[in-house]
């Protein structure tokens, strides 16, 4: 990932913008790994912005919030940047499970690495932060899948053989929608969770430690509700064919 480009942008708040920055999360980054960018979102008021003291000092407390936390932001988008090089979730999965299950897996593994910044780089710390990432991915996990789910139906339920994931139509066929984890899926997951050169899920000496089998616990949770999304989608199309 060391030839991503970064670049930071500026979203200025104005008239026209500013309820909808108040009522919505907004972008904080970006990584385009088809073109090897990431993007860092920065935010500054307008200076004609008509608001009361009271809610300007809100809106600067906000975005003053969120400019903070531009090392948190790299270092997720950093991550994904990381995880696409080792394992690109359009490339490596051979059905909709696995093509869930990565992108989901590789959210979390982003989430973990923000934790990191200011932690030391042992492998307590590392499991501990895996543990927050996949805890922050499990409280948006509806979200997250509903998102991926939309990503599926447009790239891989369809007859455009220029969508980025037509590979796993054409590899797989009808098996791409039976439920199967291949080699390639668990080398995927162990590959978004090492940081610093620290394989997590090959570190036998943890597995009996409580955090564990709390990193575990939350794992088990995403699996089930990306099986829950892609059975949903398999049942459809054997419909859908009938």
């Amino acid at each position: 990932m060391d030839d991503y480009k970064i670049e930071y942008k500026t979203v200025v708040i104005n008239n026209k913008n500013m309820a909808s920055f108040y009522c919505l999360p907004g972008v904080r980054g970006k990584c385009s790994s088809a073109n090897h960018v990431i993007t860092i979102y920065k935010y500054e008021i307008s200076p004609d912005l008509v608001l009361s003291k009271q809610d300007i000092d809100k809106l600067r407390a906000k975005i003053s919030r969120w400019n903070r936390k531009e090392p948190e932001i790299l270092a997720h988008e950093k991550q994904h940047a990381k995880n696409a090089v080792a394992a690109s979730p359009w490339k490596t999965p051979k059905n909709i499970y696995e093509f869930i299950g990565l992108y989901c897996m590789d959210e979390a593994s982003a989430r973990s690495a923000e934790n990191l910044i200011v932690k030391p780089k042992n492998k307590i710390d590392i499991l501990n932060a895996a543990i927050k990432g996949t805890e922050d991915f499990l409280k948006r996990k509806d979200f997250y899948l509903n998102h991926f789910e939309n990503a599926l139906y447009s790239n891989i339920v369809c007859f455009n053989p220029c969508k980025p994931a037509h590979p796993i139509v054409r590899n797989n066929s009808l098996n791409m929608f039976k439920e199967s984890y291949s080699t390639e899926f668990y080398d995927a997951l162990s590959a978004y969770f090492t940081f610093y050169g620290y394989e997590l899920l090959k570190d036998t000496s943890i597995k009996q430690t409580p955090e564990w089998s709390k990193f575990c616990a939350n794992v088990k949770q995403i699996k089930s509700a990306c099986m829950s999304h892609a059975k949903a989608i398999a049942d459809q199309i054997k419909v859908m064919q009938q």
